[in-house]
Parts: C-alpha cells; structure tokens; sequence
C-alpha cells in the first residue's frame, strides 16, 4: 500500500493515463508516469517519432510529473533540431498550468488547438484543480475527460476499456466522485452538462468508458444533483493550504466525512481562491474547517489573511468549525489557528487534529469522523428548528422487526473501528455468507469495502445492557469505542472481539449495494467459533423503525 490518500481507498490499484493521438487512429498508455520519464519517453518511441510529436495537451499539470515533462521536451527539441522540416512543437495546457510549468517551448494558445485539430477546448477549472480542462473531438466522438469520469481502478494488464461494464466498475467511479469531485459539485454540473456527441470517455485515471458510457453519465448527473440538493439545505466549507500534500490529504478526508454526513461541503485551496470567494463560502455555510501546514513556526501567510477575513463575517462565529493541520516538528499553526478562534468566542465540533509528516491510515479514519461530527453538528442546530413528526404506519410496522444484537469490528494496520449491529442476516449456505446493513455515514464504512476484512461477536442473551450501554454513547472523533469492554484479538484477523461473546465469526467482504442511506455488505464467513453454547442471543426489539 503506497498511498494512504481517502481517494485511494478501495485498494484497486489506479492508472496514470496518457493518450497518443494519430491520424486515423489512437492509442493509450500508462507508463508515462510521475516518476518514471525515461520509461515513458522510450515508451512513446515506440509508438511514433519525436518528431512527428507536434502538439502535447496538458489537461492538468502535477507538479510532480514535471520532471518526466521537462524530458519529453528536451528529447522532442533535440530530435527536432536534426530533422529537416520537423514542425516545432507547441503545449496547450491552461494558464495555471503554465505558471507552474517553466520551459522555453513555444506555448500555443487555445484557439490554435481548435483550428488545427477542430476540437473543442473546454476550461473547467475547480479549487483543487484550477488548471483543469477537458477536450472534445466530435469527428471520433470522444471526450478526453481530465479528471471527469475518473476512477482509481487498474484495468486488467493489456485492457484499456471498461470490461464488465458497470458492474466491475460503478462502485470505482462513485467513490472516486465522492473522494474527488463531490466539493466541486457546481464546476462539474457545468461541464458534464455541455451537450457533447460522445461515444467514449478518456479519463486521467481507470479505464476508458465505453460499454458503461450512458449509465455512468445519468448517474453523474444524479450524483451532482444529490449534492446540489444537499447544498441548498447545509453546507460546510473546508478552507486549506498545503505546503507538501499532507495537509491537503487531511483535507480531501474530512471533506469526504462532512459528505457521508449528509452535508455538503465546498472545499477551498487557499493558495489559489481570492478572500472574496472565502468571504462568500463563509457566509453561505453552516460550518468551516481551516488547515493549514507549520512553516518557519508559523501559519502561511494565506491562511492568516483567510482567517482575519473569516473572523470578520458577523454570522461566523455561530457556526460549528475546526482546525487542523500536518507538521514536520513543531506544529505552532494549528494551535495558533484554535487559539484566535477559541479567543473569539468559537465553538468547536471536533478536537484539533495535528499529524506529524504524513498521514496514516488512522489519522485518515479520524479526519473522516471529525468531518462527519461537523456535518452533526450542522444537522442538530438544522433539527432544532424542525417540528417532530409522528412516525408513519410503514415505521412503526417496521420496528417490529427484529434482529439478533451483535458488535462489528475491523481493522486497518493502525486503524480500528467498531460498531453495533442488529442488522445482520445469514445470506448463504454454500459457501456460508451474511448480510450486514451499515449507515454511510458510519466510521466502520471506509473499512467495509470489498475484500475487507471484519469480525463480529455475537452478544449473549444477559450480558447486552452493557454493550449497548458501552456502545450507543456519543463518540468523539479517534474515541477507541471498545474502550469500556473486553476484547480480545480474533485468532485469524486479529480484529479485536469481545470476551462475553456466545460466538464470533470472521469475515471478508464479497459486495456491496446501495440500499438508500445504508449499504448492504455481503460477505464470505472464514472463520467462526462458538464460545458459550448454552447462553442464546440477545435480539434487539424497536417500537419504530425510522431509528436503531
């Protein structure tokens, strides 16, 4: 596991993709990656002459991947200067792009892209990536998509297109929207919403979209519209700078927790947004986060100014916020960041997170919880304006349902997370299989994904008050949740299980479906033990069924 990055958390590898675009026909490749230039220049030797090279189009720019450019350019430079009546090369990229990448090629303008090839050039620039464009070619009726349409999911070796369709891809595709493209819910309606003939779509990352192409484009509507829709009810804002990513990853998780909350969540790249649009995202959220890095044993300059600007918003200080921030030995920013809004009356939703260096997988876990207690704490002062509703016949029909009362457990390297459980079912004989219904909004969810592992001890008929005393408490962000019952390592997993079980089972994740505000998680039973053979279940009754 290379990346520990929310967006990367279904573990199905990722692409990097680069597309070669010839007369009459077109080819993909993904060996021209961040750190391997010389890889992918020989690489695209293979495929055509430098010099025939004349167009490169940047649709974003990584820093990162600049080494691997700036060799691709010298090489294409030199080729050229040997080469009798070899047309000199020009790089379409956008003007954020352009100020990061410095190099003496001669820089086309958009519209010389467009009379050259007669495609279509379109800017869609969003806070985490302001130097964004996609690109249309209606004669082959295909959209190079940037980071659209994008997925971390490594196709088969030797296969460019999505292969299995929906089924094999869908959940790749929602998570990286969720992960990714969510915060920037408004740029991405504009640009899914062009009318564009298209018969594929290149994305930066996954496969090519072919087989899936209608389903996957009447379901980014829907996606962008769900968080239109949540926007125009409660909205928090993350506002950040990041000096080496770090900060950015915790950003990018608690963006995500605010969105599994239920809220929507405009996330803002300080170094790049002007104060009037923090000035407007302050005023039209029911909450914020700020983050920032430690340089020099201070907050940047950016994060200063944006936080002099937040403090001036009359209505800010009646919002829930937070602060946070990564550091290599001090971490001053973040405590200067509490102290101002602490000092002026704030109210915070969650504790202050500070990671040193890099994020891990439990500082990622935190990060999502404390967005996801900011997106409570917007909800309840939302609620506490809300008349109560009597429950429905449908719902109190539905409390009379009943289910036998169990933990969750799972583990993830240095994370760990639990929660309780009476919606759990068998689903299979052969081979044995369950059925358990977790909440989106659930901590545990982000360790529930397919080929996760998880534990479950059945509760004892008689020793339930305790759990669920132990369990149904409020939790703070990082709070261990099985702090206050015995536990032991389960023997295959070593996910912790209780001690007072009458039996516990071991697990790994199959599928998963949607199933309105929960997921259903099919899984294959691996292990299981009865403890206390004399001693059934506890079944959990309910008098409603809108509620646990």
């Amino acid at each position: 596991r290379l990346k520990y990055e929310v967006e990367y958390g279904m573990r199905r590898g990722t692409t990097d993709n680069s597309y070669l675009v010839t007369v009459g026909a077109m080819g993909r490749g993904d060996e021209w990656g961040k750190d391997e230039g010389e890889r992918g220049v020989a690489a695209l030797e293979k495929q055509t002459p430098l010099t025939a090279l004349t167009h490169i189009i940047l649709t974003h720019l990584d820093a990162k991947a600049i080494p691997s450019l700036e060799l691709l350019l010298q090489r294409r430079l030199a080729a050229g200067a040997g080469a009798a009546g070899s047309s000199p090369l020009q790089v379409v990229l956008s003007n954020p792009a352009l100020r990061l990448l410095q190099t003496t090629v001669v820089v086309s303008r958009l519209l010389t892209l467009a009379l050259l090839f007669a495609v279509q050039v379109i800017l869609t620039p969003t806070p985490r990536w302001p130097d964004l464009l996609v690109v249309h070619d209606p004669l082959n009726r295909v959209l190079f998509s940037s980071k659209l349409f994008s997925a971390h999911a490594a196709p088969p070796a030797g296969d460019a297109l999505d292969e299995g369709g929906w089924e094999a891809y869908g959940d790749d595709w929602r998570f990286y929207f969720e992960c990714m493209l969510a915060p920037s819910a408004r740029q991405v309606r504009h640009a899914a919403s062009e009318q564009l003939p298209v018969s594929e779509l290149l994305p930066m990352h996954g496969p090519v979209v072919s087989s899936a192409l209608t389903q996957l484009l009447v379901e980014y509507r829907r996606w962008v519209d769900e968080q239109l829709a949540a926007a125009a009810t409660a909205c928090a804002s993350v506002f950040y700078a990041s000096a080496y990513g770090n900060t950015a990853a915790l950003a990018q998780a608690i963006s995500r927790g605010i969105t599994k909350g239920g809220v929507a969540v405009n996330t803002l790249n300080l170094e790049l947004c002007t104060l009037d649009e923090v000035a407007e995202a302050t005023r039209t959220s029911q909450g914020f986060v700020l983050g920032s890095p430690t340089l020099g044993g201070h907050m940047p300059t950016q994060v200063s100014v944006a936080m002099g600007t937040i403090l001036r918003e009359p209505n800010a200080k009646a919002m829930p916020c937070g602060v946070f921030g990564s550091f290599g030995w001090s971490g001053e920013a973040v405590d200067e960041m509490e102290g101002r809004l602490r000092d002026a009356g704030f109210g915070f939703a969650f504790d202050a997170i500070r990671v040193k260096f890099k994020p891990t997988a439990k500082d990622l876990l935190m990060c999502e919880e404390s967005g996801r207690a900011l997106a409570q704490s917007i909800k309840k002062k939302l609620k506490s304006r809300e008349t109560n509703v009597a429950a429905s016949g449908p719902q109190l029909a539905m409390g009379r349902v009943v289910g036998s009362l169990s933990v969750l457990t799972a583990k993830d390297e240095d994370a760990t997370s639990a929660m309780l459980a009476s919606w759990v079912s068998q689903a299979s004989f052969d081979p044995p299989g369950l059925t358990v219904a977790v909440k989106k909004d659930r901590a545990i969810e982000k360790l529930l994904i397919v080929g996760g592992k998880f534990a479950i001890s059945m509760v004892a008929e008689g020793r339930d008050k305790k759990v669920m005393k132990a369990l149904t408490r409020p939790f703070g962000p990082g709070e261990d949740r099985l702090a206050d019952l015995e536990t032991e390592p389960s023997p295959t997993l070593g996910a912790p299980v209780l001690k007072e079980a009458n039996s516990i089972l071991e697990c790994s994740v199959v599928s998963r479906m949607e199933a309105g505000d929960h997921y259903i998680v099919y899984a294959s039973v691996l292990e299981g033990k009865v403890l206390d053979e004399n001693v059934p279940t506890a079944v959990h009754h309910r008098k409603v069924g809108n509620h646990y």
